[in-house]
């Protein structure tokens, strides 16, 4: 029972902790990580928006690479594996989650506990995922991409090769579940919209609130094109459905994240229904609407 208390104990600081530091970290996960690898709220400060260094910090003997957002926060922290040019082979977001799951693993106490994680995140991973610590120019990679549904990561370099195979699945490229997803959606479009005069529109957000324990609208006053604007900045396609009715639809995909927000558009506000999961559709519908 001791035990069990310590353990709720350490979970209700490290909540109370992370929300004393919301806003400088995009992620609860992100945030965990810098306290364990000891990252200097120094180089937090030092750093610019839209800035990224994998020199100032190491772990385990090797470099850590770290980014801020347009928004202040720290939004990647991980191994620093791939440079600029091997980037190019697949989004910003595939060769972060490489890079912060790797780190992840390390974090962890012994292999079962390594293996347990992996498992619970439906990853599959064939060779020593460490031989990735040691990146040369005379690496080889590649991605392989079933849409909507799995990546499949190749790594090889002489006699060694590595895959990795993981959902298109937000929640764990991000490294945040739904709930969080959302908060982080109006926490960044309020950052968004903070010098915006012109406010004639209202942006309705279903999110969960944890102060509640429940799911809420929060009422934002904005501009239509605000909301556009935002979703085109995560990367979204914009798809709309007119209707015969007082209301349209806007689907907003991110295919590479995996993911769909629901925009219900009216005339005077629009509701929103976030992150739902490309997976959980049909992959016949989702081709009929980029069509």
């Amino acid at each position: 029972m001791n035990s069990y208390r310590y353990v709720i104990c350490i979970v209700i600081i490290a909540a109370c902790a992370f929300a004393h530091a919301e806003g400088r970290y995009a992620t609860k996960k992100l945030y965990e990580i810098a306290q364990v690898i000891e990252l200097p709220d120094s180089i937090i400060t030092f750093m610019n928006n839209n800035c990224e260094i994998d020199s100032a910090l190491s772990f385990m003997n090797h470099p850590i690479r770290l980014r801020k957002n347009g928004f202040n926060e720290i939004s990647h922290i991980g191994y620093s594996l791939f440079d600029s040019e091997v980037r190019k082979v697949a989004g910003k977001e595939i060769f972060d989650f490489i890079e912060r799951y790797i780190l992840e693993l390390d974090l962890l106490v012994d292999e079962k506990q390594r293996n347990n994680q992996i498992r619970r995140d439906h990853i599959v991973i064939n060779g020593d995922y460490s031989n990735l610590l040691y990146p040369t120019e005379h690496d080889s990679l590649s991605f392989e991409y079933q849409k909507y549904q799995r990546y499949l990561f190749n790594w090889s370099k002489d006699s060694i090769s590595i895959s990795i195979n993981f959902m298109a699945d937000s929640q764990l490229i991000l490294g945040a579940d739904h709930d969080e997803l959302e908060s982080i959606f109006s926490r960044q479009f309020h950052k968004y919209i903070e010098n915006v005069d012109s406010t004639d529109y209202t942006f309705i957000i279903n999110k969960y609130d944890e102060q509640s324990n429940k799911y809420i609208e929060e009422t934002i006053l904005c501009r239509w094109e605000d909301i556009i604007g935002f979703v085109e900045l995560n990367g979204c396609l914009l798809i709309f459905e007119p209707k015969n009715t007082e209301t349209d639809l806007l689907f907003a995909m991110n295919t590479e994240l995996g993911y769909i927000h629901l925009i219900y558009l009216r005339e005077k506000d629009a509701i929103f229904y976030g992150f739902i999961p490309c997976h959980s559709v049909p992959s016949h519908f989702i081709e009929q609407l980029i069509e």
